[in-house]
């Protein structure tokens, strides 16, 4: 596999990179070699070293463990835990997809690129949902901004935009538009509870659901109806504890 600077794989955009980067940068921020870290994490010394170089994939426990072992704080061990659930997610998709046929390569392409907005606009969600929960560093704007950069969104946004379908790029701008608002809503001060967070959060979640019926459009898949899900409907607000009637 080819290599880039500092012995870090050439990752494609997306959470292994983005979880390389983060263990990367927590080793730099540290004063622990990879011996230290390996035996306060309880692994071996070669195992820290492919996780640092892209070359394994630790599990939503073990990338959190580590994190905090090289003195990450409580939201950036989490955001650790979700890049992993975010990989071990995208790999059983890749698992449980049978080999493309020649001459499909761009369409199992499109396809990874769809998986990978998806989980990157959830990351972004969780991110700014901490936010409005209080569990974050410095002014709270910058904070929602950086929520949503570290979740890698923009990258995929503009994987999806180069690739995607007129009717794929027009419902991945919907959702990434929602995401946006619930950042404004946060950066100004909307807590979870609060009318504005669930004036922005509901039209995400239908926005959400809206694009997967994109993308099983986009590869021939039936529509998911609500009632298949057993959800009264897509935006969560029949079932929300302050929006249902």
């Amino acid at each position: 596999m080819p290599r880039g600077r500092r012995g870090v794989l050439d990752l494609a955009p997306g959470p292994a990179t983005d979880l390389v980067v983060l263990f990367r940068r927590l080793a730099r921020a540290g004063t622990l070699n990879n011996t230290s870290i390996a035996a306060k994490a309880g692994l071996s010394r070669s195992y820290v070293g492919e996780l640092f170089n892209g070359r394994k994939s630790p599990s939503p426990s073990t990338a959190a463990r580590l994190a905090t072992v090289m003195g990450a704080t409580a939201a950036e061990a989490g955001r650790a835990r979700r890049l992993a659930e975010q990989l071990q997610e995208l790999q059983r998709y890749e698992r449980g997809r049978e080999a493309p046929a020649p001459g499909s390569g761009p369409a199992a392409d499109l396809w990874d690129i769809c998986v990978a907005f998806v989980l990157a606009l959830d990351d972004a969600h969780n991110g700014l949902r901490d936010c409005a929960r209080g569990r974050h560093t410095g002014e709270l704007g910058e904070a929602t901004h950086l929520a949503v950069h570290n979740s890698g969104l923009y990258a995929q946004r503009e994987r999806l935009l180069i690739s995607g379908s007129p009717a794929l790029v027009a419902a991945g701008e919907t959702v990434f538009l929602a995401l946006i608002e619930i950042r404004r809503a946060v950066g100004r001060g909307a807590g979870l509870d609060t009318a504005q967070y669930h004036g922005a959060y509901h039209p995400f979640a239908e926005a959400m659901w809206s694009f997967r019926g994109a993308v099983r459009a986009e590869f021939g898949q039936a529509a998911l109806s609500p009632q298949l899900l057993e959800r009264p409907g897509r935006s969560d607000r029949d079932q929300c504890e302050r929006c249902g009637s």
